[in-house]
């Protein structure tokens, strides 16, 4: 099994423990399959059951998301407009960090005790220049 290493700068909150990307081209593994499910659920929630999407969000994400909007998570969330579900075209992992990519959003997550939880959802590359950062609807501080 090949591994091809991918490093890409994302906006700054996103940055942090992401350094670099192990694309899983031809393979899939159990890390990769738990991956896509936390933001597949995610993507789905976001749109139909919005408190429970925000229990998938990483901590830091879900302040982040109230204190901009000055309103609770479940509300602030739809506001969002998040794109809903999409097919998964990729998915990288790198130690604690991943990220999904749909045809309609990028997704950023991480690994904490209680599984992957989202750090950044409706991300758009700006360019298709992988040295340039990621725009995001929702993201840490």
């Amino acid at each position: 099994m090949r591994h091809q290493v991918m490093t890409r700068r994302v906006h700054a909150p996103i940055a942090a423990g992401l350094l670099a990307l192990v694309a899983l081209s031809a393979c899939a593994s159990p890390e990769a399959d738990g991956v896509a499910a936390a933001a597949t659920r995610f993507a789905a929630f976001s749109a139909t059951a919005p408190d429970k999407a925000c229990l998938l969000l990483a901590p830091g994400t879900r302040r982040e998301l109230e204190d901009s909007s000055k309103s609770r998570c479940g509300k602030a969330l739809p506001e969002q407009k998040l794109p809903g579900s999409a097919r998964i075209t990729a998915v990288d992992v790198a130690g604690d960090s991943a990220r999904v990519v749909t045809a309609s959003q990028t997704l950023f997550l991480a690994r904490f005790d209680a599984g992957w939880k989202v750090t950044a959802a409706g991300c758009k590359q700006v360019t298709a220049d992988d040295a340039k950062p990621y725009t995001c609807l929702v993201k840490g501080s």
